[in-house]
């Protein structure tokens, strides 16, 4: 990344965060990390042309990640440091205090996905991040969930566009399920097996369908009472 894009980026940001809603600085810094660092999530739903020279940069990590979930794949699941040892190599950072991933999985672009502390995520997760994820503290993921962050243009199926999904805390996650490009799931919120989430999963919801829509709303801290 060059330094006048990384300079461009950042005075987009620090534009942006004068108009910014007072209270809402967490969310801000959530939606926006990724724009300062990384030049392929930045876009949130503008083009990125693949064919571009710009998006060899993005070629190289699809590379790297591809081949650290590979060698993650064919460890012993007995090998757990071996495995958090590839994941912190994959991430590009150690995984946070009682959190860890099952494989078989495949990550495609392991530097913009970001997991918080007491995450269990299981077998055959399948993440498209190139948009960014980012997962929060104690959240629960079911056997072969798949979150996808890009999206093809129909006109031009060559250009991508990327759209940031956010999980935040306490959420569980069943099996099978499909998060979609910009999603981002409320606290609390748990979502059924095999739900397709297209659109925003408010906090302490229960969703579920294709697409997934709300099927109970929860009170805080009692999971199985219905408010309506």
């Amino acid at each position: 990344m060059g330094m006048s894009s990384f300079f461009i980026r950042l005075c987009k940001v620090l534009y942006a965060f004068k108009n910014e809603p007072t209270g809402q600085v967490d969310d801000f810094i959530n939606r926006n990390l990724f724009v300062i660092i990384y030049p392929f999530s930045i876009n949130q739903g503008e083009p990125v042309d693949m064919m571009s020279e710009e998006y060899g940069e993005a070629i190289q990590e699809l590379n790297r990640s591809n081949e650290l979930s590979f060698r993650l794949n064919k460890l012993s699941p007995l090998e757990s440091y071996k495995r958090k040892e590839l994941l912190a190599e994959l991430l590009q950072e150690p995984l946070q205090e009682h959190t860890d991933i099952f494989t078989p999985l495949q990550i495609d672009f392991g530097r913009n996905l970001k997991i918080g502390k007491d995450v269990f995520i299981n077998h055959s997760l399948t993440v498209m991040a190139i948009g960014g994820i980012t997962i929060g503290n104690k959240v629960q993921i079911g056997p072969q969930v798949t979150i996808v962050t890009d999206n093809h243009d129909p006109d031009n199926r060559s250009v991508l566009r990327c759209k940031r999904v956010i999980i935040k805390d306490n959420v569980w996650i069943g099996a099978r399920v499909v998060i979609m490009p910009g999603v981002t799931v409320g606290e609390n919120a748990i979502i059924a097996g095999g739900a397709v989430v297209t659109k925003n999963v408010q906090a302490n919801s229960v969703v579920g369908g294709c697409p997934a829509k709300v099927l109970k709303i929860l009170l805080p801290g009692k999971g199985d009472e219905r408010h309506d």
